[in-house]
């Protein structure tokens, strides 16, 4: 019991270390409003809820409104969280937080808007004691009316006063879910009203100096693509006070907006900005902004065409055409031409420098015109390569760095002959390069079971260790440097799989055999099967659905009866490299 106590917290105290800002253990933490701990944001802090302490609570000060993220992660059964305000009101929680079955920790990420004040973190016993960290960190919202606690212009009365043509910025809360801003309109005329959101759902309304809605925007979404709500409309007012309000519907987030004037005879519109630039085969957009009201409009950019630089890839002769190929400069697109035979031998080609193994050469065409004089112009031939057989190139006489003797024999006691799965280890053990190596130099471990991390790195070499086009890794579970780091992004950038959630990839998780056909299917380009015949009762669709079919269809896999393929069976590894055997070798 001791050893796993010391481990547990060497392991807690490894994490801290990563964490860029100070850690205070805070065990001794009030476990009341009135005994709260005060704590800095954007620092870590660590405690225990045990048998005798079952409530942590802990004081914070927001000396303007904003978003406060809240990051926990607890070893304990089952726990509640909570942000109280000053007058003890929860205006956040969590009740009922298990930890993960898997990793025997719960991890919580979330935003929580809130507006000024002094507020009470509290960490309450569900059941079970164990030790938790947390950190608060903050971004101001930069209200342009500051609001504390319970928010500041929530009624027609108590409305804050804006101007017309000025952008104003505000924040719906858990704590403020209302607010209310005052204009006043000197003539009657034509208002313009544009709104950028990133709330969940949210009401608009422009109301009289009675308080009766003249204008209502309920129920708006933000945009599932972009994540914000825009707003660009005109509105017909007679002279007056009115009220512009932002409701809540659900959801919290920043707002900014502007009441404007609205240009009844014409726009004076800008010289405009590319939204989205035009390619050589996609028309562009230009965005246009009004000067006077900020209404904006598109206009199509039409698409640029190829811009192709020639070469001659296959020269002319009297007896045969020749061949003009193009590159274009501003993509990746080609276009091949003919080059009309010649009546008469006027060209000559020569070379200037061989090409060898690993140096371009040089090639040159020279024409003699009656009209134009002699000229040449040269051209780059690609380097050979070296050509190795048995380690040696058969050109230059080069070493191959990566070659490695065939292995003649098997060394595995643990692979007999005659299993299904012994010509497989084989081709895994040689291949170029190399699947996979034993779990020893005398044992393969045929019957261990396959994790995601092993099977997507068998692929990944199987298909020659492409590098991944971008480094961006988004799992906090699979790390620089381990084995499966490279094969995991390029897993993911080429949709073969994805993670188990957005943060993890869960590496030592077992593959099942719905996932392995899923993963080579998806390799091979997501074929369709020849045939709709499905033997199988317990494929009856799903993500695997066509890879299983498939599959079976290329004689990779088999049922586990005549009838049912067993999807959710985890695979070992003499199963993984017959399946790779038999896609790829």
């Amino acid at each position: 019991m001791k050893k796993r106590l010391t481990a547990l917290f060497l392991a807690v105290a490894l994490v801290f270390a990563l964490l860029p800002t100070a850690i205070f253990f805070a065990n001794a933490a009030g476990d009341t409003m009135q005994t709260a701990t005060p704590i800095n944001l954007n620092t870590s802090y660590a405690g225990t809820i045990s048998s005798t302490n079952t409530a942590d609570y802990y004081k914070f000060t927001l000396s303007t409104s904003g978003r406060v993220n809240v990051r926990i992660t607890a070893y304990i059964y089952r726990t509640n969280y909570y942000i109280y305000d000053a007058k003890g009101n929860a205006v956040w929680e969590k009740t009922w937080q298990y930890w993960n079955s898997t990793s025997e920790e719960y991890n919580l990420d979330e935003n929580v808007d809130l507006t000024s004040g002094t507020y009470y973190f509290a960490v309450e016993q569900g059941s079970g004691t164990g030790d938790y960290n947390f950190m608060l960190s903050f971004t101001s919202a930069n209200e342009s009316f500051e609001e504390t606690s319970g928010g500041l212009n929530n009624s027609i009365a108590t409305a804050s006063g804006i101007s017309i043509g000025t952008i104003y910025l505000g924040q719906i809360a858990c704590n403020d879910a209302k607010d209310i801003y005052k204009f006043t309109l000197s003539t009657s005329g034509r208002v313009n009203v544009r709104i950028t959101a990133y709330i969940y759902l949210t009401n608009y309304y422009i109301y009289d100096a009675k308080g009766s809605a003249v204008w209502e925007k309920t129920w708006q979404y933000w945009n599932s693509t972009s994540e914000e709500y825009n707003l660009d409309e005109n509105v017909d007012l007679t002279s007056g006070t009115y009220y512009f309000a932002i409701e809540q519907g659900s959801g919290t987030g920043n707002y900014n907006f502007s009441i404007g004037e609205s240009c009844t005879t014409g726009h004076s519109w800008d010289t405009g900005k590319v939204k989205t630039a035009a390619s050589c085969t996609e028309n562009g957009v230009m965005i246009y902004t009004c000067k006077v009201c900020g209404q904006t409009k598109e206009e199509t950019i039409p698409a640029l065409g190829h811009n192709y630089i020639y070469r001659v890839t296959k020269v002319p002769t009297t007896g045969a055409s020749g061949t003009l190929n193009g590159d274009c400069s501003r993509c990746n697109a080609t276009t091949t031409a003919n080059l009309p035979q010649l009546n008469t031998t006027d060209y000559t080609y020569s070379v200037v420098k061989a090409a060898t193994c690993t140096a371009a050469g040089i090639g040159r065409y020279t024409w003699r015109t009656t009209t134009y004089g002699n000229f040449y112009f040269d051209v780059t031939t690609n380097a050979l390569g070296h050509n190795y057989k048995n380690g040696v190139c058969t050109a230059c006489g080069a070493k191959d760095p990566n070659y490695k003797p065939p292995v003649t024999t098997n060394p595995f006691r643990d692979v007999k002959s005659g299993a299904f799965y012994y010509d497989a280890v084989l081709w895994a053990v040689n291949a170029e390069p190399q699947v996979t190596s034993g779990t020893s130099a005398t044992t393969f471990s045929p019957n261990d079971t396959c994790t995601r991390a092993q099977v997507v790195t068998f692929l990944w070499r199987a298909k020659g260790c492409p590098e991944p086009k971008s480094a961006n890794n988004p799992f906090r579970d699979v790390k620089q440097g381990e084995y499966y780091y490279k094969a995991v992004l390029w897993a993911v950038e080429n949709d073969i799989t994805a993670g188990t959630s957005a943060t993890t990839f869960s590496p030592n998780e077992g593959c099942t055999r719905a996932q392995v056909v899923t993963f080579l299917w998806r390799t091979e380009g997501e074929p369709k099967p020849t045939s709709s015949a499905n033997p199988f009762k317990d494929v009856t669709g799903g993500y695997y659905y066509d890879a299983v079919l498939w599959a079976v269809e290329k004689k990779i896999t088999a049922g586990t009866s005549a009838t049912t393929f067993s999807p959710d069976n985890t695979c070992t590894r003499g199963q993984i490299v017959t399946f790779l055997y038999r896609a790829f070798a």
